[in-house]
């Protein structure tokens, strides 16, 4: 990751500066170069802007309630650190005030998070408005409509997210826990993509989602990695599966199976 930043800051540089030899000296130029100093000390205009927003605040507050799931496990709460995770804020709290040995809790979380990373989610509850389509919510969601799939072929389309040509192998990722799962260069299939999974751009050849569009995460953090991203085609997680070779297509939108 810090050579990919160095990279990019490089670049930015690069370009600062061949922008600044095309200009002539003048009021306007020395502006210029007043406003691109205003933009380096903005917040989120940094090229590590990712640690920040993603990934620092999750990982100093998981250190700090490990260190307080090993309090309650000491005073015999819960069995292990890692079960605080599953009691909800105001529990905590509770629990924080009177330690009250909370293990049958735990046990009924854990049983209900895995219950509920099986579930297929239904793509609208109740009968959806008949609006008609909506480019800006497409943008976000991803295409209305069926999905487009074409067997003859193999190709299935969706959102052109992020442009470029790439051939891989198929890595489905379905949660955080499978994240060891992706290898450097593999096509990372999924449902959709959060914060948390942006440690996976750096290994992925190119993205495909279920769901999302052109500015949903995955669209954006893909566009900033430069890989291929076709997204929001509904049915690449139900199509493919590890081991498949797939030809992503983020130009025009398009996944076409080489190989399964």
């Amino acid at each position: 990751m810090r050579y990919h930043y160095e990279d990019v800051v490089k670049k930015r540089e690069e370009s600062y500066h061949d922008v600044l030899a095309k200009m002539p000296e003048c009021q306007e130029k020395e502006q210029f170069k007043l406003f691109y100093g205003w933009a380096l000390d903005a917040w989120g205009l940094d090229e590590d802007h990712h640690f920040y927003i993603d990934a620092m605040l999750p990982a100093t507050a998981r250190l700090f309630l490990l260190n307080v799931g090993t309090l309650l496990a000491d005073h015999q709460v819960i069995h292990q650190p890692q079960d605080i995770f599953y009691f909800y804020y105001d529990e905590l709290l509770e629990v924080l005030k009177t330690p009250v040995a909370s293990h049958e809790l735990i046990v009924n979380r854990k049983q209900e998070f895995e219950e509920n990373r099986h579930k297929k989610t239904p793509p609208a509850y109740g009968t959806p408005p008949q609006t008609g389509e909506d480019p800006l919510l497409e943008r976000i969601f991803g295409k209305m409509g069926p999905p487009e799939v074409d067997e003859t072929q193999k190709i299935f389309k969706g959102s052109a997210a992020s442009r470029g040509v790439y051939t891989g192998v198929v890595k489905i990722i379905s949660d955080p826990s499978q994240f060891s799962k992706l290898k450097q260069g593999e096509v990372l299939v999924c449902e959709t993509t959060a914060p948390a999974w942006t440690t996976l751009f750096s290994l992925a050849g190119a993205i495909v989602t279920n769901a999302g569009g052109i500015l949903s995460h995955a669209g954006t953090v893909a566009r900033e990695y430069k890989l291929p991203a076709v997204l929001g085609t509904k049915v690449a997680v139900d199509l493919l599966k590890d081991g498949d070779v797939v030809t992503v297509d983020g130009t025009n939108g398009v996944v076409t199976i080489e190989q399964q």
